[in-house]
């Protein structure tokens, strides 16, 4: 039992701290916020002395689904991505799916 104990010991002394990163506070927030956004959660802060302020999941969906109309309407959708990513999402295809999307934002 004292071996494991050392050997776990061990193990957690030589484990490095954290990296700290450079980037500033704001960047890393509003990195964080578009992740979480974009798994599904909604965004909530407040700023000093002001209301609160939330953008929701849904909000976000419209606002994407207005840029990538906008992108079809002005024909930057040459393959017709929206259809192929609606296929491919029905069929399981997630591979096809990322590389529909990318397509979509003109990546």
């Amino acid at each position: 039992m004292n071996a494991a104990l050392k050997i776990c010991q061990e193990r957690f002394d030589a484990k490095l701290p954290p990296e700290v990163s450079d980037a500033n506070p704001e960047q890393e927030w509003l990195e964080h916020s578009a992740e979480q956004l974009v798994y599904g959660m909604d965004i909530k802060w407040k700023r000093r002395h002001g209301q609160p302020q939330v953008v929701t999941f849904d909000r976000y969906c419209t606002y994407l689904q207005g840029i990538l109309n906008q992108r079809q309407i002005d024909g930057l959708d040459e393959r017709d991505s929206f259809a192929r990513l609606f296929l491919s999402s029905i069929l399981g295809s997630q591979a096809d799916s990322r590389g529909h999307a990318a397509e979509l934002m003109g990546e």
